[in-house]
Protein backbone atom coordinates (compact mmCIF):
# COMPACT_ATOMS: atom_id res chain seq x y z
CA UNK A 1 0.00 0.00 0.00
CA UNK A 2 2.68 2.46 0.66
CA UNK A 3 4.70 1.46 -2.29
CA UNK A 4 1.67 2.51 -4.40
CA UNK A 5 1.09 5.33 -2.43
CA UNK A 6 4.57 6.76 -2.97
CA UNK A 7 4.70 5.80 -6.45
CA UNK A 8 0.91 7.79 -7.42
CA UNK A 9 3.22 10.71 -5.38
CA UNK A 10 6.19 10.42 -7.41
CA UNK A 11 4.14 10.23 -10.83
CA UNK A 12 1.72 13.37 -9.79
CA UNK A 13 5.20 14.94 -8.95
CA UNK A 14 6.76 14.00 -12.54
CA UNK A 15 3.66 15.04 -14.39
CA UNK A 16 4.12 18.16 -12.69
CA UNK A 17 7.81 19.16 -13.39
CA UNK A 18 7.22 17.85 -16.97
CA UNK A 19 4.23 20.60 -17.41
CA UNK A 20 6.55 23.38 -15.68
CA UNK A 21 9.38 22.53 -17.61
CA UNK A 22 6.95 22.62 -21.02
CA UNK A 23 5.54 26.20 -19.65
CA UNK A 24 8.70 27.43 -19.02
CA UNK A 25 10.30 26.14 -22.82
CA UNK A 26 7.64 28.43 -24.49
CA UNK A 27 8.35 31.62 -22.11
CA UNK A 28 11.12 34.20 -23.70
CA UNK A 29 14.73 33.76 -22.61
CA UNK A 30 14.74 36.88 -20.92
CA UNK A 31 12.41 35.57 -18.30
CA UNK A 32 15.16 32.69 -17.46
CA UNK A 33 17.57 34.76 -17.12
CA UNK A 34 15.55 37.20 -14.27
CA UNK A 35 17.15 37.28 -10.48
CA UNK A 36 14.12 36.93 -8.17
CA UNK A 37 14.29 39.64 -5.47
CA UNK A 38 16.31 41.92 -7.76
CA UNK A 39 13.72 44.54 -7.96
CA UNK A 40 14.75 46.04 -11.41
CA UNK A 41 14.17 42.00 -12.75
CA UNK A 42 10.97 41.41 -10.54
CA UNK A 43 9.51 44.93 -12.54
CA UNK A 44 10.22 43.29 -15.65
CA UNK A 45 8.80 40.02 -14.91
CA UNK A 46 5.42 42.01 -13.15
CA UNK A 47 5.00 43.88 -16.19
CA UNK A 48 6.07 40.31 -18.82
CA UNK A 49 3.40 38.65 -16.96
CA UNK A 50 0.37 41.43 -17.27
CA UNK A 51 1.68 41.81 -20.79
CA UNK A 52 0.81 37.47 -21.22
CA UNK A 53 -2.36 38.40 -20.14
CA UNK A 54 -3.43 41.04 -22.11
CA UNK A 55 -3.37 43.67 -19.36
CA UNK A 56 -0.69 46.57 -19.99
CA UNK A 57 -1.83 49.49 -22.11
CA UNK A 58 0.10 50.75 -25.05
CA UNK A 59 2.76 53.01 -22.17
CA UNK A 60 3.18 50.20 -20.36
CA UNK A 61 3.97 48.17 -23.08
CA UNK A 62 6.60 50.79 -24.28
CA UNK A 63 7.94 50.27 -20.61
CA UNK A 64 8.60 46.97 -20.77
CA UNK A 65 10.24 47.28 -24.28
CA UNK A 66 12.07 49.68 -22.93
CA UNK A 67 13.35 47.90 -19.65
CA UNK A 68 14.31 44.73 -21.54
CA UNK A 69 16.23 47.24 -24.31
CA UNK A 70 18.49 48.36 -21.57
CA UNK A 71 18.81 44.75 -20.34
CA UNK A 72 20.24 43.76 -23.33
CA UNK A 73 17.37 41.72 -24.85
CA UNK A 74 16.57 44.26 -28.19
CA UNK A 75 14.39 41.68 -29.95
CA UNK A 76 12.30 41.43 -26.96
CA UNK A 77 11.76 44.79 -26.57
CA UNK A 78 10.85 44.79 -30.04
CA UNK A 79 8.35 42.45 -29.91
CA UNK A 80 6.35 44.99 -26.79
CA UNK A 81 7.03 47.96 -29.03
CA UNK A 82 4.93 46.14 -31.90
CA UNK A 83 2.39 45.35 -29.39
CA UNK A 84 2.01 48.63 -28.42
CA UNK A 85 2.06 50.10 -32.10
CA UNK A 86 -0.89 47.48 -32.67
CA UNK A 87 -3.27 48.60 -29.89
CA UNK A 88 -2.05 52.85 -30.76
CA UNK A 89 -0.05 52.67 -34.17
CA UNK A 90 -0.25 57.22 -33.65
CA UNK A 91 2.65 56.56 -30.52
CA UNK A 92 5.60 58.58 -31.60
CA UNK A 93 7.24 57.75 -28.28
CA UNK A 94 7.26 53.94 -29.97
CA UNK A 95 8.15 54.70 -32.91
CA UNK A 96 11.39 56.54 -31.30
CA UNK A 97 11.89 53.69 -29.08
CA UNK A 98 11.96 51.15 -32.20
CA UNK A 99 13.85 53.36 -34.00
CA UNK A 100 16.65 52.87 -31.31
CA UNK A 101 16.58 48.86 -31.74
CA UNK A 102 17.01 48.84 -35.35
CA UNK A 103 19.46 51.84 -35.03
CA UNK A 104 21.64 49.45 -32.46
CA UNK A 105 20.93 46.36 -34.24
CA UNK A 106 22.34 48.15 -37.51
CA UNK A 107 19.53 48.34 -39.50
CA UNK A 108 19.80 52.08 -40.45
CA UNK A 109 16.75 51.51 -42.97
CA UNK A 110 14.16 50.50 -40.24
CA UNK A 111 15.69 53.21 -38.10
CA UNK A 112 15.35 55.81 -40.68
CA UNK A 113 11.86 54.47 -40.68
CA UNK A 114 11.30 54.42 -37.42
CA UNK A 115 12.42 57.65 -36.50
CA UNK A 116 10.51 59.41 -39.52
CA UNK A 117 7.29 57.81 -38.21
CA UNK A 118 7.90 59.15 -35.11
CA UNK A 119 8.60 62.93 -36.17
CA UNK A 120 5.40 62.52 -38.24
CA UNK A 121 3.39 62.14 -35.42
CA UNK A 122 5.41 64.57 -33.23
CA UNK A 123 7.47 66.86 -35.41
CA UNK A 124 9.27 68.37 -32.64
CA UNK A 125 10.08 64.97 -30.82
CA UNK A 126 13.12 66.14 -29.49
CA UNK A 127 15.02 62.93 -29.15
CA UNK A 128 13.72 61.30 -32.34
CA UNK A 129 15.28 64.41 -34.44
CA UNK A 130 18.55 63.94 -32.50
CA UNK A 131 19.00 60.42 -33.40
CA UNK A 132 17.49 61.00 -36.74
CA UNK A 133 19.90 63.50 -37.08
CA UNK A 134 22.95 60.74 -35.55
CA UNK A 135 21.82 58.58 -38.14
CA UNK A 136 22.20 61.45 -41.07
CA UNK A 137 26.09 62.17 -39.98
CA UNK A 138 26.29 58.64 -40.06
CA UNK A 139 25.27 58.31 -43.55
CA UNK A 140 26.96 60.89 -44.75
CA UNK A 141 24.09 63.09 -45.16
CA UNK A 142 25.35 66.03 -42.87
CA UNK A 143 22.84 69.17 -44.00
CA UNK A 144 20.07 66.68 -43.29
CA UNK A 145 22.14 65.86 -39.97
CA UNK A 146 22.29 69.66 -38.93
CA UNK A 147 18.55 70.29 -39.35
CA UNK A 148 17.49 67.26 -37.13
CA UNK A 149 19.81 68.72 -34.60
CA UNK A 150 19.02 72.05 -34.91
CA UNK A 151 15.35 70.87 -34.06
CA UNK A 152 16.38 68.60 -31.61
CA UNK A 153 17.91 71.73 -29.82
CA UNK A 154 14.93 74.07 -30.35
CA UNK A 155 12.58 71.11 -28.53
CA UNK A 156 15.12 70.73 -25.89
CA UNK A 157 18.24 72.72 -25.39
CA UNK A 158 19.83 70.46 -22.34
CA UNK A 159 20.22 67.93 -25.39
CA UNK A 160 23.26 70.33 -26.18
CA UNK A 161 25.03 69.58 -22.15
CA UNK A 162 27.63 66.82 -22.90
CA UNK A 163 26.32 66.13 -19.40
CA UNK A 164 22.89 64.86 -20.36
CA UNK A 165 23.92 63.65 -24.23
Amino acid sequence: MKLATTAKILATGLALLILVVDVAANDPIFVKWLVIDDPGDETIRYYWQHAEAGELSPEALVDLGTMLFYRGWPGDSETYFRQALDINPEMADAWFRMGLVKHHSGDLSGARSAYKKCLKLQSGHAWGNFYLGLLEEQTGEAKAAMEHYETAFQHAPELADPKIN
